[in-house]
């Protein structure tokens, strides 16, 4: 059966003449003879049936079709480069994680703490992609997805790290100290911040204290958590939101609790991942890590059944 892609070695020599413009520099690079590199290079042409490269004295220049074709397979190569540097890292506990993280958790949570994984872990490296939103699917150059919602997507295996924890919000320095909501009956009059991706967490948060949805008067509307913080602090009024996000501005004294108001809901921070990520060492090691930073702040931590640490050399 005729082939219907060439050969890799066609096209690495290809890759590496088309660089150098030179055959015997792309034979140094590939540790083989010039000799050897001419052939693949003569074999792709005809395979082809077109001309890549044409010699100009004792120089060699991209043909029009030649550069076009270095342009598409260019990426092709680097991708098959890039993995294979990954699989023989991984099987020594070295190795890069493609990750994607809503984008408060990710500012007000997960970089304060990334220094400590560094420090524990030198050989993983974290590249950071662009989130995930709603029910997106997750794509599969993407190893890890840390998302917000109810830990429910399909085909992904989602550990709730943090973030179920709600708790009522106000400015540390409001318009009027006296009228501070006391209990949840006291927010009927109160101007209310709503997460515009979580319109029924306030009813969820009545219905976990006994009480009946509040008729509550909606003021602003925020697609993100740290645009809801922000108006909080400056007293556009009070708002839901999950307690490992608002650590640093309660320990600083910019925003307040004004009553005992924590819940857990149907809501949190979860890490979203393929079943077969399991069995990688540098996976685990981030799974572990991340998860135990999330008991420390009320997250269910790891199974105890999978408190596996994997071994590195």
């Amino acid at each position: 059966m005729k082939r219907a892609c060439p050969s890799i070695h066609e096209l690495l020599a290809f890759e590496a003449v088309a660089r150098h413009l030179s055959v015997t520099q792309a034979a140094d690079e590939l540790c083989v003879t010039p000799s050897a590199v001419s052939r693949q290079i003569s074999g792709l042409e005809m395979f082809l049936g077109v001309e890549l490269l044409a010699r100009v004295g004792r120089a060699f220049v991209l043909t029009h079709t030649g550069r076009h074709y270095l342009q598409r397979i260019q990426p092709a190569l680097r991708m098959l480069e890039s993995a294979t540097n990954d699989l023989a890292s991984s099987q020594h506990g070295r190795g890069t994680l493609s990750v994607s993280c809503v984008p408060t958790f990710m500012t007000k949570w997960l970089i304060p703490r990334l220094p400590a994984f560094s420090s524990a872990y030198p050989q993983v490296t974290l590249a950071f992609h662009q989130h995930l939103s709603g029910r997106q699917a997750q794509p599969h150059d993407v190893d890890i997805a840390i998302r917000y919602g109810s830990g429910h997507w399909p085909g992904i295996v989602a550990d709730n790290i943090a973030g179920r924890h709600f708790i009522l919000v106000a400015s540390a320095q409001p318009a009027d100290a006296a009228a501070l909501p006391r209990s949840a009956s006291d927010l009927a009059q109160a101007r209310i911040l709503i997460h515009q991706g979580e319109p029924d967490i306030w009813a969820q948060w009545c219905n976990a204290r006994g009480l009946a949805a509040q008729p509550l008067r909606s003021s602003a509307r925020f697609e993100h958590y740290s645009s809801l913080i922000s108006a909080v602090e400056i007293g556009m009024g009070y708002a839901l939101v999950p307690r490992c996000l608002v650590e640093g501005e309660i320990a600083s004294g910019r925003i307040i609790e004004p009553f005992d108001s924590a819940e857990v809901l149907d809501q949190g921070h979860y890490l979203c991942y393929r079943e077969e990520q399991l069995e990688s060492p540098v996976f685990l090691a981030f799974r572990n890590w991340i998860l135990e930073q999330g008991h420390k702040v009320g997250g269910p931590g790891l199974p105890e059944q999978q408190n596996v640490i994997p071994e590195f050399e």
